[in-house]
């Protein structure tokens, strides 16, 4: 319609050298039109996996226990305690509080790292026995598909480094 282009004045010469106002449309990209591409940019052709790019990533990271934290077993202690100290870490690094989420749901590991691959985050922090034993910890950026083991504090500056740069 003309709703804007006759406030803004916008018109044009037609064929027979008449001025006309401009019919202006809109075909904007919605939040839904957005999702969609890159839903089918970043996900996989069975639609298993989905990595949400850093920008638009519901959460920055997630902390993976390899150990459930709800369980009262003695020897998950360690990665009970490396995996909130990660967690309190990164939450505390400018920008990053209430983007990081603590996996502290029972089940197994393998069922709750398929989940991580469902809802996409970018970069995965696995707390397991290193984590617990030699402060090692298993860094995943899922976007390139690389692993790295690294104390926590290389940990905070490669997650630093992910979303100043």
């Amino acid at each position: 319609g003309t709703k804007y282009s006759e406030p803004l004045g916008a018109k044009f010469y037609d064929e027979n050298n008449k001025l006309q106002l401009c019919e202006m449309g809109c075909y904007g990209i919605g939040v839904s039109r957005l999702l969609s591409a890159i839903v089918e940019v970043y996900g996989d052709e069975q639609a298993a996996t989905m990595v949400w790019p850093k920008e638009v990533a519901p959460f920055r990271t997630v902390v993976q226990p390899t150990k459930s934290l709800t369980s009262d077993k003695p020897d998950y202690v360690g990665v009970q305690q490396a995996s909130t100290a990660a967690a309190s870490a990164i939450a505390s690094m400018d920008g990053f509080r209430g983007e990081v989420v603590l996996d502290d749901r029972s089940g197994g590991f393998g069922r709750r790292m398929k989940d991580i691959e469902l809802v996409g985050f970018p970069f995965v922090v696995v707390a397991g026995d290193a984590a617990a034993s030699e402060g090692q910890y298993e860094v995943q950026d899922r976007l390139k598909g690389t692993k790295s083991m690294m104390p926590l504090p290389d940990v905070l500056e490669f997650l630093k480094k992910q979303y100043t740069s």
